[in-house]
């Protein structure tokens, strides 16, 4: 019995202690697995801390870099490139070395200037951009290439009396709308003297006629009434535009006159065409509805050559008008030997006066496209 005992006490002794071990290492576990959590969680933290502040690192560098471009922002604003440019070059001019007027660097355009002085020179002929306008006898008669445009059994009635005619018919104040008697709204007479305005070479006298009779109408009146007789005027000018191509002098003339003539607005009636002008005349003109309205969409605006020959012409009148070469040519001091009755050409003059009369030139030119 006592072995028994002592056995007994032995065997609780030993699975004490072992409970005591196991105790320990699962302590010891989880204060492994507690510290290893907190070094996870510190780093983390760290990593954390380390991306804030590369944030307001980099944000304090933008909003420095800001303000900067803030600043640049501000000068670029205040740039005035044509009076830099300006600025620089009378600068340059200035200082030794720096750009001259005649040197190979030289760009002004001057040897451009003189060429289109000297052609203007040679080639002037003393006459106005707009044409002569004067009323033609008789009308020349109709060539085989032509006969298709018009019927040849109407031919003997397209007399220059027709055109004054038809003037005076559309200006009348007395009488009802203007149709014809098949109900068609453009009579026979002035369909006719439509297709003879649009012929190119056969037209010319037609459109020589009614340029005299509608300036001897703007000096009586330039109202019309009627507003079929207006639309009828309107259709007359789109077949003179059409005749004429790229006749510059006669389309300028006719733009003048289609300034001129006009017809009162019905109520409710667009005003496109009006000029915004607030003075008494200005609410009287936007009432009006002239005939340049019908003629802004033609196909003769968008030729170039039309714009080229009345550029050319617009430059040609100018430069006679103002007489670039005549006031060195009154110069005593220069000491030129000019004879009587003769022109000074460009190369009378001296280098110095190239640059002054080349800026003469390009002033004509720019104030033409102006």
């Amino acid at each position: 019995r006592m072995i028994a005992q002592a056995a007994d006490e032995a065997v609780e002794d030993a699975s004490s202690k072992l409970l005591n071990i196991m105790s320990k290492g699962d302590t010891t576990l989880r204060s492994s697995r507690l510290a290893a959590e907190t070094c996870l969680l510190s780093e983390c933290n760290a990593a954390h801390s380390c991306l804030k502040s590369i944030v307001a690192l980099e944000r304090a560098s933008l909003e420095e870099r800001l303000k900067k471009l803030e600043v640049l922002e501000t000068a670029v604003d205040t740039i005035d490139v044509r009076r830099d440019i300006d600025n620089y070059i009378r600068n340059d001019k200035l200082m030794p070395g720096g750009r001259s007027k005649f040197g190979s660097d030289d760009d002004g355009g001057i040897a451009a200037a003189l060429a289109t002085l000297n052609s203007h020179e040679r080639n002037h002929v003393p006459e106005s951009s707009l044409p002569r306008i004067y009323q033609p006898d008789f009308f020349e008669g109709w060539s085989e290439e032509d006969e298709g445009a018009v019927d040849v059994e109407q031919l003997d009635e397209l007399e220059p009396r027709v055109v004054k005619e038809t003037i005076e018919l559309l200006f009348s104040e007395e009488g009802e709308e203007i149709t014809s008697d098949g109900g068609e709204s453009m009579p026979p007479p002035i369909k006719l003297l439509c297709r003879a305005l649009s012929l190119k070479k056969r037209g010319s006298a037609y459109r020589q006629a009614l340029l005299y009779e509608l300036n001897s109408q703007r000096s009586r009146t330039t109202l019309v009434k009627r507003k079929s007789s207006f639309k009828l005027l309107c259709d007359i000018f789109n077949s003179f535009l059409e005749g004429c191509g790229h006749e510059a002098k006669d389309v300028k003339m006719l733009m003048i006159l289609s300034q001129t003539f006009y017809r009162i607005r019905e109520k409710g009636e667009d005003s496109d065409d009006s000029d915004n002008d607030s003075s008494d005349e200005g609410h009287e003109r936007s009432g009006r509805l002239y005939v340049k309205s019908s003629l802004t969409h033609h196909d003769v605006w968008r030729t170039d050559s039309f714009w080229d020959e009345a550029l050319g012409q617009c430059v040609s009148e100018a430069l006679t008008k103002s007489g670039v070469l005549s006031s060195y040519s009154n110069d005593s001091n220069a000491g030129r030997e000019v004879k009587n009755g003769t022109d000074l050409k460009w190369h009378d003059l001296d280098p110095h006066e190239y640059a002054g009369v080349a800026s003469q030139v390009h002033s004509v030119v720019f104030a033409q496209l102006g």
